[in-house]
C-alpha cells in the first residue's frame, strides 16, 4: 500500500508543477498585452529610451537556417516516443541570433536574449509525425539544423515550432538602452516579445484564452493539493 500512496503523492506534484507552469504561462501573456494596451507603437528610432514598442521588419545578416529559412528567433519543442511508450524530449529551447528593426526612419538593434515568440498562425507549427511520414518543410528543416537522431520507424515525433524571420512585418516591445554607443532594445522587466500578429487582434485573441489558463492552472492546483493530502494521510494515519 505505500508504493500506492507514494504513486498518489507523485501525482499531486506533477499536478502542482502543471499548475505553475500553466499560471506563469498566462501571467506572462497577460503582461504582454499590458503592454500593448499601455504602449502605443512608433516606427521611430531618434530619441528612443525606457520602455518602448515599435514596429518595422525584421533584417539580419547572421539568420538561422530554421523556420522560413532565415530565422532570427525560435522557440522549439520535439517530443519523441515509441508507440506505447513515454516520450522523449528532444528540443526544448529558444534560438536566436542577433536581428534589427528596420523602419522608414532607420534600423534599430535588438539583443534578443530573453526574447519570447509569439507568433502568427503562418509562423506556428503544430505537427505529429509518423516514423514512416514524410515531415513538412520546416520540420525537416529543424531536423537537418538540429542534428536529430533519425525517427525510428514505429515511433512518432511531435513538434511545435514558433519562429520569426527576416522580411516578417513585427511588433516588439522592450527595453531601449545606450550599448556602446547606440540605441538597441533589450529586456529588461521580462516583458520582451516579438511577433507578426497585429498587436491588437493578439489581445483580443487572447482574451478567453487567458482565462482558461488560470483556470486550468486552479484546477490542477487544487487535484495536486488533494492527491499529496491524500497520499499524506494514506502513508503516516
Amino acid at each position: 500500500m505505500v508504493y500506492f500512496e507514494l504513486a498518489i503523492m507523485g501525482f499531486g506534484a506533477g499536478a502542482l508543477l502543471f499548475a505553475y507552469w500553466s499560471v506563469s504561462e498566462g501571467i506572462q501573456k497577460r503582461r504582454q498585452n499590458k503592454a500593448i494596451r499601455e504602449h502605443e507603437p512608433t516606427g521611430e528610432t531618434d530619441s528612443l529610451s525606457g520602455e518602448v514598442a515599435i514596429t518595422g521588419t525584421i533584417t539580419s545578416d547572421d539568420p538561422l537556417p530554421i523556420g522560413g529559412g532565415e530565422c532570427v528567433a525560435a522557440e522549439v519543442e520535439v517530443w519523441q516516443g515509441q508507440l506505447g511508450d513515454d516520450n522523449e524530449f528532444l528540443a526544448d529551447d529558444t534560438f536566436t541570433r542577433p536581428f534589427a528593426i528596420e523602419t522608414d526612419s532607420g534600423r534599430i538593434p535588438v539583443n534578443p536574449e530573453g526574447i519570447a515568440v509569439e507568433p502568427s498562425d503562418a509562423n506556428s507549427v503544430t505537427k505529429q509525425v509518423a516514423g514512416d511520414e514524410r515531415p513538412p518543410e520546416k520540420v525537416q528543416r529543424f531536423d537537418d539544423w538540429a542534428n536529430l537522431p533519425e525517427q525510428p520507424v514505429k515511433g512518432k515525433r511531435d513538434y511545435e515550432i514558433d519562429h520569426i524571420d527576416v522580411g516578417d512585418e513585427v511588433y516588439l516591445y522592450g527595453y531601449a538602452e545606450q550599448e556602446n554607443g547606440e540605441t538597441v532594445l533589450t529586456n529588461h522587466n521580462g516583458a520582451f516579445f516579438v511577433t507578426d500578429e497585429n498587436p491588437n487582434q493578439l489581445v483580443e485573441t487572447r482574451t478567453h484564452v487567458l482565462k482558461k489558463s488560470f483556470a486550468k492552472g486552479l484546477g490542477q492546483a487544487i487535484v495536486g493539493l488533494g492527491s499529496l493530502g491524500a497520499g499524506f494521510i494514506g502513508l503516516f494515519v
